[in-house]
């Protein structure tokens, strides 16, 4: 189940939708700090959305696995410069 929930863009979209949503009739936006505001706003607004991902049981075991092949690729990297 955490490969289906994980696999698919749908949270990042819903997310994307929600900020362009609260920030569509913003008529000017004067600096960085300003449009930061609102893409905050908006992903708070957003995150009233949010539930629980299906499959969260899981995550602990990919991030487990996640570490071990990162520690593989550090490795490879490590050979490779001593040679």
């Amino acid at each position: 189940m955490l490969e289906r929930t994980l696999s698919t863009t749908n949270a990042i979209e819903n997310m994307n939708d929600t900020i362009r949503r609260v920030s569509k009739r913003v008529k000017l936006l004067r600096d960085g700090d300003m449009v930061k505001r609102w893409v905050a706003n908006g992903i708070l607004e957003a995150q009233r959305g949010f539930r629980r991902i299906k499959g969260y049981t899981g995550l602990l075991t990919l991030a487990a696995e996640l570490r071990k092949h990162a520690e593989r690729i550090d490795r490879v990297d490590s050979e490779r410069k001593a040679a």
